[in-house]
């Protein structure tokens, strides 16, 4: 039958409605920041089971082939080959540290749609 602004009419009725308002936007945001602490989360979970499983099968692949490099050139050049293959090792060491080193500064900032909307809330008050 009547509304909040007939109960309470005048100041008091448009303080309680932008007091209202503001918690619904403090809300809000809220909510966005923890589905983007979630994300995040997730996100790291993933990388860190990815990273694990890269290492393991790396050094199952590299201990085989330097075994398989080593076994052919046993009788003529084993010292060689394992000098040739722990340069290449050192080498793509490095390839990999420069990649992971490239994407950590190539990342999303984390909680940056919380942050636009924060900012679009304080350029719309100051706005108004």
């Amino acid at each position: 039958m009547s509304t909040s602004a007939e109960t309470h009419p005048g100041l008091l009725g448009s303080v309680r409605r932008l007091v209202d308002t503001g918690l619904g936007l403090a809300q809000n945001r809220l909510e966005l920041f923890v589905v983007e602490i979630q994300e995040e989360k997730i996100r790291f979970v993933e990388l860190i089971i990815l990273v694990c499983a890269l290492v393991a099968v790396a050094i199952l692949a590299l201990t085989l082939l330097t075994l398989t490099v080593v076994l052919v050139f046993w009788e003529n050049g084993r010292v060689p080959a394992l000098v040739s293959l722990s340069v290449i090792y050192i080498g793509g060491a490095f390839w990999l540290l420069r990649m992971v080193r490239t994407r950590l500064h190539q990342a999303s900032k984390p909680f940056s749609a919380t942050l636009e909307e924060l900012e679009k809330d304080k350029q719309w008050l100051h706005g108004n």
